[in-house]
This record gives C-alpha cells, sequence and structure tokens, in this order.
C-alpha cells in the first residue's frame, strides 16, 4: 500500500511539473508576443516623429529663405499651432500666432508641404539670431552623437567626396644654390589622390563623450593629375641629410659617427632625385640605413619620405564631445592621444587642444564666430573668420579663412611666442617649425608660395607667384546643419 501511494505521489509531482512548465510557457510567448507589439507600436510613432522633423526642417529652410529675401505670404485660415515631438509620442503645442496650423491629424502628413514659408516675425531676433526659433531647439536635439542616431553614421562615413592635390617645387639649379646663387623652383603638379576617411573603434562614454580614431587612406586619380607619380622625377633637398646633420649637434659618439659616416658615403649630396610617389610614400635611404644598423633605437626605421606610413593609418585616439545638452560642444576635442594639452611649445595657451578635427563643426555657425580647429599634422590648434557669403553646388554657404595674424611670429603676434621653440627663436611670419614633434627633423610648414609670409622668404627664391585665389587655406561650411 506505501509503494502504491508513493507511485501515486511521483505520478502527480510529474503532472505538477508539466503543468507548471505549460503555464511558463504560454506565459512567456505571451510577453513576448505583447513586447512585440509594443516594439511595432513604438517604432511607428518615432519613425512617424522623425518624418515629422524632417518636413519641418525642410520647412524652416524655406521660411530662411523668405527671411533673407525679405519677402513675406498671406497665413492660412486656421488656428495657429506647432507639431514637437516629445518623449515618442507626437503632440500639439500652441507657441505663438505666427505659426500655421501644419495638420488636423497626426497621420495627415499629405498636404505639409504646400504651406508657403512662415511669416517673418519677432522669433528672428535678427538674421544672426536663430536659437529663439522652435524649429532650431528641435534640430539641436537632433545634431547629437548618439549610439544609432542619424547624425552618428554620416560622422562615421562622411558622404562628401575628398581629395587632396600635391604639388611639388622642383630644384632646378642644385649646382648654382651651392655656388650660393638663388635657388629657380618650378612647381608640378597636381597630382590628385582620393582620400578615403572613417571613424571607427567607436566607445560612448556616460560623461557626454566618444573616442574613436580616424585612419585615413589616400588612391591616386589619374584622370585628373597632371603626370604619373611613379615615373616623374624631382629634385628637393636631402631632409634625411639635414636631419642627420642636426641630430650630429648633440655631440659625443653620435656627431663622431655621423661626421664620419658622411665623410665616407661620398655618394651623398645635398640635393638629391626621386619620383614624386617615393618623396611622398617613402623610400629607403642608404644614409638612414647606415644609421639604423648601429642606433637603431635612435632610428628605428631606414625609410623616409614626407607623409610615409600615414597612408592607412590614424593619427591617434580622438575624444570627442557629442553635443548632447550642448550643441556648441558637438563634435569638440576633449583629448588627443589621452592628453588635454600639447607639450610641444613653449606657452600653456599654444599647448591648448581647441575645437574639432576640421571635419563637421556645431549647427547654426555665426559670421561673428571664431571656429577653432586641431590639425596633427601642424602640431597644434588654428582658427578660421568669417570672410564671405558663398554659393557651392547651389547651396549657400558661409566662408571662413585662416587670418594672416595666426602664423604671424611673436613680434608681429606677440599670442604667437609660444611657437617659438627654444624660447625666443623666432622665424620669420608664415612659417612654423614643427621640427619638435617630427622627431628632431628641420621641418617648417607655411601656406603654398609663402603666401602671407613675409616678402623676404619670397624674395629669396625665384618661382614663388603667392596669391590669394590659389593659395589661400579655407572652409565653405553650411551654417544651419
Amino acid at each position: 500500500m506505501i509503494e502504491e501511494n508513493n507511485r501515486v505521489k511521483c505520478d502527480l509531482l510529474k503532472e505538477i511539473d508539466m503543468l507548471n512548465d505549460s503555464i511558463q510557457d504560454d506565459l512567456m510567448f505571451g510577453i513576448v508576443e505583447e513586447r512585440e507589439k509594443y516594439y511595432k507600436i513604438r517604432k511607428g510613432i518615432d519613425d512617424q516623429c522623425s518624418e515629422l522633423v524632417q518636413r519641418k526642417i525642410k520647412k524652416l529652410e524655406r521660411d530662411l529663405v523668405e527671411y533673407k529675401n525679405n519677402t513675406s505670404y498671406s497665413m492660412p485660415r486656421s488656428r495657429p499651432r506647432f507639431w514637437v515631438s516629445e518623449q515618442a509620442s507626437c503632440r500639439e503645442e500652441e507657441i505663438h500666432n505666427e505659426y500655421p496650423r501644419v495638420s488636423d491629424e497626426v497621420g495627415n502628413l499629405e498636404d505639409f508641404n504646400d504651406y508657403p514659408p512662415l511669416r517673418r516675425s519677432e522669433r528672428l531676433w535678427n538674421k544672426g539670431d536663430f536659437q529663439q526659433n522652435q524649429y532650431y531647439s528641435n534640430f539641436q536635439e537632433l545634431a547629437v552623437l548618439q549610439l544609432n542616431g542619424e547624425i552618428l553614421q554620416q560622422w562615421k562615413e562622411p558622404p562628401i567626396e575628398i581629395y587632396t592635390d600635391f604639388f611639388i617645387f622642383n630644384i632646378t639649379n642644385p649646382r648654382e644654390v651651392l655656388e650660393g646663387k638663388k635657388p629657380i623652383v618650378k612647381e608640378l603638379g597636381p597630382y590628385v589622390y582620393r582620400e578615403y576617411r572613417s571613424k571607427v573603434d567607436i566607445v560612448f562614454y556616460e560623461n557626454n563623450t566618444v573616442s574613436a580614431i580616424s585612419p585615413k587612406s589616400f588612391v591616386f586619380e589619374k584622370d585628373t593629375s597632371v603626370g604619373n607619380p611613379k615615373e616623374e622625377t624631382v629634385t628637393v633637398i636631402n631632409l634625411p641629410m639635414i636631419t642627420m646633420l642636426t641630430m650630429a649637434k648633440q655631440g659625443g659618439i653620435i656627431e663622431e659617427f655621423i661626421l664620419s659616416l658622411l665623410s665616407n658615403m661620398q655618394h651623398i649630396h645635398l640635393f638629391q632625385t626621386h619620383t614624386v610617389d617615393e618623396l611622398l610614400w617613402g623610400y629607403e635611404d642608404p644614409l638612414l640605413k647606415e644609421f639604423n644598423k648601429l642606433f637603431p633605437q635612435l632610428m628605428p626605421d631606414p625609410h623616409f619620405g614626407l607623409f610615409y606610413g600615414m597612408n592607412g593609418s590614424h593619427d591617434g585616439v580622438y575624444l570627442f564631445h557629442t553635443g548632447y545638452q550642448d550643441y556648441m560642444k558637438f563634435n569638440q576635442i576633449m583629448k588627443w592621444e589621452g592628453k588635454e594639452f600639447l607639450s610641444w611649445w613653449t606657452s600653456d595657451s599654444c599647448n591648448m587642444i581647441n575645437g574639432t578635427d576640421g571635419a563637421v563643426f556645431h549647427p547654426f555657425v555665426q559670421k561673428d564666430e571664431t571656429l577653432y580647429l586641431f590639425a596633427s599634422d601642424l602640431c597644434r590648434s588654428a582658427y578660421v573668420t568669417y570672410e564671405q557669403d558663398m554659393i557651392v553646388e547651389g547651396i549657400k554657404t558661409y566662408r571662413f579663412t585662416v587670418p594672416k595674424q595666426v602664423f604671424q611670429n611673436a613680434t608681429e603676434n606677440p599670442d604667437n611666442a609660444g611657437f617659438c621653440t627654444p624660447p625666443g627663436n623666432c622665424y620669420p611670419s608664415g612659417l612654423l617649425d614643427v621640427s619638435s614633434c617630427r622627431y628632431g627633423a628641420p621641418l617648417f610648414m607655411s601656406s603654398p608660395h609663402f603666401y602671407m609670409a613675409d616678402q623676404k622668404l619670397i624674395d629669396d627664391i625665384t618661382g614663388l607667384q603667392p596669391n590669394k585665389e590659389a593659395h589661400e587655406t579655407f572652409l565653405d561650411i553650411e551654417p544651419v546643419s
């Protein structure tokens, strides 16, 4: 009897377990089904609101055209209202009597674009003050780097094609230069390369920042170039040799070795001829090769090129502000290579990392703004200021240019005293000594043809023809987005 009862008890427990499993499966199925319904409803609302915001942006652009053209239109006969999105839902909000009613229902958007542009009013205080308009408030919220956001994809993969034109100065009288005569140069190029940029290894942080690296790749564009860089040659100063002579100033065993090496290598001259491709992207230099054999720590790589190692590589890890809660900080660099300040220059202001990476700026750019950007190639931050309105492929833009003060020496612009290295060692205006951030190589940066530089620099070389149209550095910026 006891065994029979135990058997019945076990059977009942099994049936109870089966019922429990069945009930749990039904509950889980119901939860998943309801969750999918909720996600579909939520997605529908989000898509609807996103469409509405995009239509509002288009309408704002039409309103701005009307405002700039000093024209106005009659108002629709309807109660003034404006649609906004809030917490993934669409609702009406009364804000000002000059805003027309957009639609009677959320889903009824067919006639949205039939209304004329909005009338001008005090909601735009002046032509440069956009922030008082609710439209701009909505756009500010969109201009934020966030996971799965619309702006993020364009930030990661810029949709604009970028091309880099290389021009090389060929020294046509190297022997005469050795005799003390003035150099004569001839400009070769352009050698055009399609530049591919992207941002990878993206990581978001809780303090409204995002880190990324920006690898760049260059692909030669034969159709828009003047020649083949692998075949055309150019005569330039022997930069590896000049670099070695600079290192010899340190004295000691390195000075003795370098002088001995130069005396034994009779084929090494002050000027050398290479193909354009070698000069840009690198070649094995015989002098650096010999130095590398004995001092691999000082010279780990015997190759040299103006852009050697930069094709397919990146210039470090950037930490950007996402623009959340402050659209003016959108894409601003907070740190580069883990540092908030540089260490190459001799003043705190010159070592500051300011602005963006130059690829994109905050929305609603004003004409009276000074836009800062950091360029690792220049080893410093710089800035641009408004110059004039432009039309680029039918789009109204603001042209910002690099003012002359950016590269003036300390005599003309005391704020640039920190770029004199060592302190007090200042070069003529228009030159930036970047040897401190180029492993001691005696390299200087300037505008093409010494544009806006000290006139003496231009007079000392025959063949330079600086002019604003060809050699000015500028950015054409669409001010709204």
